[in-house]
């Protein structure tokens, strides 16, 4: 328990940081469960400052953490936005998408997923906390990370198998971020 506890600890110490680097990390495209530690976070603030700051550090996390790849492949080419979507475990769909999805309003997007999680804990994070407390949540939050983890690996293994693997020729001739070049 005093595993745990420490990690808590850490986590309340350094809020806005971890949620950020979260954030970050997933919207590079790495399996992370950031989503889960942005609920746990909002459970855990206590002001409402402190819910409208992981509203804030995760919704810039995930915008620079989306938009850093995406600039690197229109300035380089979109061969290295493949080799994005292939390690990402993306599906020969990923390229398109990700064209597609930076011509729309990501900010706004972005700025209403995170609200919403952070909302949700308000409002249950408390009833969660005490249902995991009669329940042995200690074993179980332990345990959640790593699911969440290898649930997220098997769907983008079964989305890059039923679509296939994303290929450098499509994204050259078919991409509008070629264009021009």
């Amino acid at each position: 328990m005093d595993f745990i506890q420490s990690h808590l600890d850490f986590l309340i110490r350094h809020l806005l940081s971890v949620v950020f680097v979260a954030f970050l990390v997933e919207a590079a495209g790495l399996p992370f469960p950031s989503r889960i530690l942005l609920l746990i976070a909002a459970t855990l603030a206590d002001e409402p400052g402190q819910r409208v700051g992981l509203v804030a550090v995760s919704t810039v996390g995930s915008l620079i953490g989306d938009h850093v790849p995406y600039v690197a492949g229109a300035l380089s080419g979109p061969r290295i936005l493949a080799f994005y979507c292939r390690i990402t475990l993306g599906s020969a769909q990923c390229v398109e998408k990700t064209v597609g999805y930076f011509k729309t309003l990501d900010v706004v997007g972005t700025l209403l997923y995170t609200s919403f999680w952070v909302v949700v804990a308000y409002l249950v994070g408390d009833r969660a906390a005490e249902f995991l407390g009669r329940h042995g949540g200690a074993r179980l939050l332990v345990l959640l990370g790593p699911a969440a983890l290898a649930v997220l690996v098997a769907y983008r293994l079964w989305r890059r198998s039923r679509y296939g693997p994303a290929k450098a020729d499509v994204v050259i001739t078919e991409s509008s971020c070629v264009e021009g070049r």
